[in-house]
C-alpha cells in the first residue's frame, strides 16, 4: 500500500500528537510512511525486472482515499490497518503461489513489517478510543467489522486467481482477516500489545 508523501496523514498525525501529548507519534509515523513506500518500491522493482504488469487499482482505493481525507486520523488509521491485515493474507498467498526465492523473501519481509504495522495502528486506535464513551467505541468497532467484510469480498474477487494458486481459499482468507481484526480490536480495547 503506497502512502506516497503522506501529506494528509502527516497533518492529522501532527494534530493528534499535540492533542494527545504523544510526541513520539510524529516520528513513528514518518518511519511508517517511509517503510510503506519502500515496500511499494521493492515490489515495483521486482515487477519491472520480471516485466510483470501492474494490476489496475481497485475502485475501492479511491473511496478509501476520499474517506481518509475527509474523516480525520481515526478513519485514516482504520483504513490503513484494514489494508495491513488484508496484506498479511495477500503476501502469504503470493508467497505460496510463487517458485521465486526472491519473491518469497520479499513476501516474508512484508509479512514481518505488516504485522508490526497492525500492532502500531491498533495501539493508535486504543489511544484514540480510551477517552471516549463505550457506545461510540462499539459503533466504531461495528463499522470496522463492516469495512473488513466488504474489503475482503472486493479483494478476493480482484485477486481470486492469486489466492487460489496460493492455496488460500475464500473461507480461509475471510477467516484469517476476521481473526486479525479481532486481535486488532482487542489491542484497541485493552492497550495490551
Amino acid at each position: 500500500m503506497k502512502v506516497q508523501s503522506g501529506k494528509h496523514l502527516t497533518k492529522v498525525v501532527e494534530k493528534f500528537s499535540i492533542k494527545s501529548n504523544y510526541k513520539k507519534y510524529r516520528e513513528i509515523m514518518k518511519w511508517f510512511i517511509a517503510e510503506e513506500n519502500r515496500h511499494s518500491q521493492t515490489l515495483k522493482k521486482y515487477m519491472d525486472i520480471y516485466k510483470i504488469q501492474q494490476a489496475n487499482k481497485l475502485w475501492i482505493d479511491n473511496i478509501f482515499r476520499f474517506l481518509r481525507k475527509i474523516m480525520g486520523l481515526e478513519c485514516e488509521v482504520i483504513i490503513l490497518v484494514t489494508a495491513e491485515m488484508i496484506a498479511l493474507s495477500y503476501y502469504t498467498a503470493l508467497s505460496n503461489a510463487t517458485n521465486s526465492k526472491l519473491l518469497k523473501t520479499i513476501c516474508e519481509q512484508m509479512l514481518n513489517d505488516e504485522l508490526k504495522h497492525v500492532v502500531l495502528q491498533s495501539d493508535t486506535l486504543h489511544r484514540i478510543s480510551k477517552s471516549r464513551n463505550k457506545v461510540i467505541n462499539s459503533v466504531v468497532r461495528a463499522i470496522r467489522k463492516l469495512v473488513m467484510r466488504f474489503t475482503v469480498f472486493v479483494v478476493w474477487h480482484k485477486f481470486k486467481k492469486l489466492f487460489i494458486k496460493g492455496e488460500y481459499p475464500y473461507k480461509v482468507f475471510k477467516k484469517h482477516c476476521i481473526e486479525y481484526l479481532n486481535e486488532s480490536i482487542n489491542i484497541e480495547k485493552t492497550g495490551n500489545i
